[in-house]
């Protein structure tokens, strides 16, 4: 199966990362999880969550047909034929159940399922050597939906009149996010001009107030910076959280500089104590601010991909500066364009909150269904952590084709 499916990358000039597995139960796993939520959820699933549902479900079919192709099982007019199959079906369960329009249901299950498709591919083009083919697959289902999600709150206006703090919360990052995207696309296809110091800050200025404060005043018909300050200091335990997630920040910014000063490629436990800080940053915003944790988390993945924008573009002051810290923290996974080791960090911790349909409101109505909430801070912030620590001061006896130990397996 590795010989046809490396043959089809190769024939297509995709550059997965090198020594890495396939992954392909990776791609499998966001539309599962947002499956199984919504079933065990169906209380609070708003009637966005009942759609993304539906859509995971053709997600699924699109993501097995994809995989079937190309281990060069089924022929690309085959393929399309049962994508088109898959919209129909997709199409007709959003109009018979969910009582959607027509055209409304056959145009978003086509860009679902033809979208998916392309935005792989596309991903894995535009950064070669960064993603692994399941790690693609799940970057390219969370623009899916994302992009779904976006234009039904955003542009069918569906959900703006919400006054519940979680939407918007999510209208915020949604805003945010599609505004930075469209910055970062500017900014690859003019970045003659824009690598330039004082022409990409002016850029950035005019960007950020056209494409993200701007809509946001309007979307939610109210100063988008006003309502985030009123948020962040709402009450004495948020400024508390607030603080100390700083002075967390500045522990972070430390220990970046004096490994950067040191020079020394940064060890397996050193990259770790960051899995520990994270765990120190989620755990007190679960208990006592989630809503707040939740914008914290969209906003810090916007900060993040901003400061790899600032990185890949040499701006100083702070691209030579990141690039320095990239060069003593990046490990396998950072063979390609882009730093993903932070990244994958800050996604591993949020996703469970982001593809829950209610987070906040299980957590301040029940504490025991805390939970869910907490497994990405288990796997990665923990579990990984551990497995890494235990690998690497235990661990003699690999795994065939694997860099993990038996030790850091068993950890």
């Amino acid at each position: 199966m590795d010989k046809k499916f490396h043959t089809f990358l190769t024939a297509n000039n995709l550059q997965t990362r090198p020594g890495a597995q396939h992954g392909l139960w990776l791609a499998f796993l966001l539309p599962l999880a947002i499956s199984v939520s919504y079933y065990r959820n169906l209380e609070v699933s708003s009637e966005i969550y009942r759609l993304n549902a539906v859509l995971s479900v053709n997600l699924l079919l699109s993501v097995m047909i994809t995989i079937i192709e190309t281990l060069q099982k089924l022929s690309s007019l085959a393929s399309k034929i049962c994508l088109l199959v898959v919209v129909a079906a997709t199409a007709t369960i959003l109009t018979v159940i969910l009582l959607k329009g027509l055209l409304f249901s056959l145009l978003i299950s086509f860009f679902v399922t033809f979208g998916f498709k392309k935005s792989l591919f596309t991903i894995i083009k535009l950064f070669p050597r960064s993603f692994s083919f399941g790690e693609a697959c799940v970057c390219a289902e969370g623009l899916i939906f994302f992009m779904v999600s976006f234009y039904i709150n955003i542009i069918a206006h569906k959900q703006s009149q919400n006054e519940r703090l979680g939407s918007i919360s999510t209208t915020v990052i949604q805003i945010g996010l599609f505004g930075l995207g469209l910055i970062c696309l500017t900014s690859y296809y003019f970045k003659g001009i824009l690598c330039r110091t004082i022409p990409f800050y002016i850029f950035i200025i005019l960007s950020l107030f056209i494409l993200i404060i701007l809509p946001l005043h309007v979307v939610l018909q109210r100063s988008p910076i006003l309502w985030i300050i009123n948020l962040f200091t709402a009450d004495r335990n948020t400024v508390y959280v607030f603080f100390y997630w700083i002075l967390c920040c500045i522990v972070a910014t430390l220990i970046v500089r004096n490994q950067i000063e040191d020079g020394n490629k940064a060890s397996t436990i050193v990259r770790k104590t960051f899995h520990v800080l994270a765990v120190a940053v989620y755990l007190p915003g679960l208990l006592y601010c989630c809503n707040l944790l939740y914008l914290a988390s969209g906003v810090v993945l916007g900060i993040f991909v901003g400061l790899e924008l600032l990185r890949i573009l040499k701006i100083e002051p702070l691209g030579p500066i990141l690039q320095d810290g990239f060069h003593v923290y990046s490990d396998e996974k950072d063979v390609g364009s882009i730093a993903l080791t932070p990244i994958y960090l800050l996604v591993g911790c949020s996703l469970p909150l982001w593809i829950h349909p209610d987070p906040c409101d299980v957590v301040d109505s029940a504490g025991f269904n805390l939970l869910p909430l907490t497994s990405g801070l288990l796997t990665i912030g923990i579990g990984d952590a551990a497995a890494s620590a235990m690998g690497k001061k235990f661990g003699k006896h690999k795994w065939p084709d694997l860099s993990s130990t038996f030790s850091s397996e068993q950890a």
